[in-house]
């Protein structure tokens, strides 16, 4: 596999919207990038009939970014239906979770919309489909109730979930039976529940005519899930493999 990672220019922000803390573009890729799944967002308040609107405009925000695969709402349905789930209102997060596995999703995104007098809000929850467990939560709220006020809040919410999963890179330390060991952890930002790539990185590819170095070869080893976290450390467990073996030295990116 070569990989070239083409340039991105993340959508504008305004001050009241926190600074994204990486560049998806720096940062290779190897496969596919985390899937994400948005259910439609529960309404209070004075937030009617808003929910599956706000959820639309999180899922064009987060493909702005290109830093996510975004599962299609139609494919979420499909497998909400096949669940017996209801897409609007509450859903329980292990039935929600589970939906979004077989829709292909790594995470799915739960939340409501609360707007009242002079303020609206956003409440939210990361959930990863492997394991069922919260990853992250948060709250964002934005004076004002009118629209213009609710797009900002939108994208305030959007930078905090591309905050939340950050780009990556490090390396395999240790493989102990079942278990990968790596030299990111709670002081890198890593949680438990972040999913990794593990690969390695071979010979460089080199322009015939400019002698340039355009990338390198990179061949996938498998896919690794966080299951306990230290400050500079984390522990993984496989969770699918190309086949072939990891070593100490392996390279790994977040996905």
């Amino acid at each position: 596999i070569t990989v070239a990672v083409p340039s991105v220019t993340a959508p504008a922000v305004s001050a009241l919207t926190p600074i994204l803390n990486y560049d998806p573009s720096s940062i290779i890729q190897v496969g596919s990038r985390l899937s994400i799944a948005v259910l439609p967002f529960v309404d209070k308040g004075e937030s009617q009939d808003l929910g599956a609107t706000i959820s639309e405009v999180l899922v064009a925000e987060l493909v702005a970014f290109r830093r996510f695969k975004v599962i299609e709402r139609a494919a979420m349905e499909t497998f909400m239906v096949e669940q017996d789930l209801a897409m609007m209102g509450m859903v329980e997060e292990g039935s929600a979770a589970q939906a979004g596995k077989m829709a292909g999703a790594d995470v799915i995104i739960m939340g409501s919309i609360h707007l009242a007098s002079g303020y609206s809000q956003i409440s939210m929850r990361l959930i990863d489909t492997e394991t069922g467990e919260t990853i992250a939560a948060h709250e964002a709220q934005i004076p004002g109730a009118d629209l213009r006020s609710i797009q900002q809040l939108i994208k305030r919410a959007t930078v905090l979930i591309y905050n939340d999963l950050p780009l990556m890179v490090g390396y395999i330390v240790n493989v102990d039976a079942d278990q990968v060991y790596l030299d990111l952890g709670s002081a890198a930002g890593i949680r438990r529940g972040f999913k990794f790539i593990a690969y390695t990185e071979g010979d460089p590819i080199v322009h015939p005519v400019t002698g340039e170095v355009l990338g390198s070869k990179v061949t996938k080893l498998g896919e690794l899930l966080v299951v306990q976290v230290q400050e500079r450390l984390s522990v993984a467990k496989l969770i699918s493999d190309e086949g072939a073996t990891i070593n100490v030295g392996d390279r790994v990116v977040t996905k």
